[in-house]
């Protein structure tokens, strides 16, 4: 039991003097930020939390969380529609890797909505692919372009 105790410990100082060394390179870059989103992770609006994690000097993981809003549209072509249009509350999150040089990084991973309402797809997943241009320092804004398309059931 001691000997397993004294690995794990071992184990845990390990990884804590990889992460130290790490932070090095991005000592400067901030890694939480706040987005306002439009027309994208299956809302027509949302704000979201982001948080990157630096696994290399050319490699990003990001993970966001949000909150966001949704109303169906209907095209009616003769007449009136009959029904209203429902409207929805959408949790948009996703985790990507980054990988780049600099500002410049190009966006790939897996995100994922749920939404909150009346709908027959309570919860839509879908893969990412964007680029985007991170700032070096504080206080800059990051701009983030980036295409889904949701898997069919």
């Amino acid at each position: 039991m001691k000997a397993v105790t004294i690995f794990l410990c071992l184990l845990m100082a390990s990884g804590t003097l990889w992460a130290q060394g790490l932070d090095a390179v991005g000592s400067t870059r901030p890694l939480n930020s706040m987005s306002l989103n439009f027309l994208g992770d299956a809302s027509l609006v949302s704000v979201a939390y982001e948080r990157q994690y630096i696994l290399k000097e050319n490699f990003l993981l990001t993970t966001k969380l949000g909150l966001g809003y949704n109303s169906e549209v209907s095209f009616c072509l003769f007449g009136s529609c009959s029904r209203s249009e429902y409207k929805y509350v959408t949790f948009p999150h996703h985790i990507t890797g980054n990988w780049g040089k600099g500002k410049h990084f190009l966006e790939f991973g897996l995100g994922g909505t749920y939404v909150a309402g009346n709908t027959n797809y309570p919860y839509v997943v879908y893969p990412l692919l964007g680029y985007r241009i991170l700032p070096l320092e504080k206080d800059k804004l990051n701009f983030r372009i980036y295409h889904s398309y949701p898997f069919s059931r």
